[in-house]
């Protein structure tokens, strides 16, 4: 934790990051790095500005780890894109990378070298642990590892969760998060593609965390649905003014002839880019008539 070790003959608790950074380079902390830090266990996740020299940034790198007594400090480029999400990421100072982040109730183990972590998606994690999901069957078919399928199954209380996750980093840490839960009897981890081991006609609430390019998984997010209907967490990026409106097409155009759909809920999850919002609509779909 912060301010366990000394930096410099100085407690850490008296030195901030930015203090520490600043004293290290000589330079202010917006100069080379492009927001605030982020703590996920004993690993701290930093992102520089593209003109930052390589030095500066392993000296701050190491000047943040020893003020902020972590074990070791990641540098973040960014998600590649495509379903498996891999971070790009390379360790700037420090040992392990692999870390245990604690969140409402909910213990994520992962590594920053290996899968993302969204810390802008902390309030839709806690959305969908508060949800009531007493009796239902929930397939989420970009679960990654484990960041809404966990929280519904150990705090929404479903009585099923059907989680896919393509990506075998992601899966064998959504496989060790089921067990540090303790709900293995409720989630069944997918390893593979959604559009082939997703099961039919089942869910109650089907789970869509994923940007850039959801709407094309929407059949088999419908094809998972019971026959009488149920709830789809559809994500997206959209450009910011016509963002809702470009959901509820997309939603509409999928439920085709098919399905009646009723956007039950809509909000801004974060802010993704500049001018693009990543969104979330519940959309409910019922037969139609």
């Amino acid at each position: 934790m912060a301010g366990d070790r000394p930096v410099d003959g100085m407690a850490a608790s008296a030195r901030t990051p930015e203090a520490a950074v600043e004293a290290a380079l000589g330079a202010p902390w917006g100069s080379v790095l492009r927001r605030g830090w982020e703590r996920y266990g004993d690993v701290v996740v930093l992102q520089f500005l593209g003109a930052a020299p390589d030095a500066a940034r392993r000296t701050a790198a190491a000047a943040v780890g020893k003020a902020l007594g972590a074990r070791a400090v990641v540098e973040d480029f960014g998600v590649r894109p495509g379903p498996t999400r891999a971070p790009r990421t390379r360790r700037l100072w420090g040992g392990d990378t692999r870390c245990v982040h604690r969140e409402g109730g909910v213990a994520f183990a992962f590594d920053p070298m290996k899968v993302m972590f969204a810390s802008g998606n902390q309030a839709e994690r806690a959305r969908m642990g508060a949800l009531d999901c007493r009796g239902e069957t929930v397939v989420d078919l970009f679960a990654g590892i484990g960041y809404l399928s966990v929280p519904l199954a150990a705090r929404a209380r479903a009585a099923r969760v059907v989680a896919c996750e393509v990506n075998p980093d992601a899966h064998a840490f959504l496989l060790e998060n089921v067990r540090l839960n303790k709900v293995e009897a409720v989630v069944e981890a997918v390893l593979g593609d959604c559009r082939e081991v997703a099961p039919r006609a089942v869910a109650d609430r089907v789970l869509m965390g994923f940007v850039h390019g959801t709407a094309a998984f929407l059949p088999t997010a419908l094809g998972c649905l019971k026959p009488a209907g149920g709830v789809v967490h559809f994500h997206e990026a959209y450009p910011q003014e016509t963002k809702f409106a470009d959901a509820r097409r997309a939603l509409a155009e999928a439920a085709g002839d098919r399905w009646s759909v009723d956007i039950v809920g809509a909000r801004e999850v974060k802010s993704f880019a500049p001018g693009i919002d990543h969104i979330v609509v519940d959309a409910r779909f019922t037969p139609a008539a």
